[in-house]
C-alpha cells in the first residue's frame, strides 16, 4: 500500500543503571530513601554479578533480610 507509514514500536531495554534508577524512585514514592551502598547492591543485581547466596550474605552482614519470594512473609 502506498503511503502506509509503519507504526511498529521497538521494545524498551533499559539499562541496569535505569532499572536502579526506577527501582529507587519507586521506593521514594512509597516513602523510602534507598542509600548509595543498596544502590551499588542493586546495580550488581541488575548486571547478574551477584548471586542470591551473595545477596543472602550481604544481607546478614548488614543485620536485614529481605524476601525475594511472594508476599514477603
Amino acid at each position: 500500500m502506498e503511503g502506509k507509514i509503519s507504526m511498529s514500536r521497538q521494545p524498551i531495554v533499559p539499562t541496569p543503571k535505569q532499572m536502579v534508577q526506577d527501582a529507587a524512585a519507586n521506593s521514594r514514592l512509597s516513602g523510602y530513601e534507598v542509600t548509595e551502598d543498596v544502590k551499588a547492591v542493586m546495580l550488581r543485581i541488575a548486571r547478574s554479578e551477584m548471586s542470591v547466596d551473595q545477596l543472602g550474605a550481604w544481607e546478614k552482614q548488614q543485620g536485614t533480610e529481605w524476601s525475594t519470594e511472594g508476599d514477603g512473609k
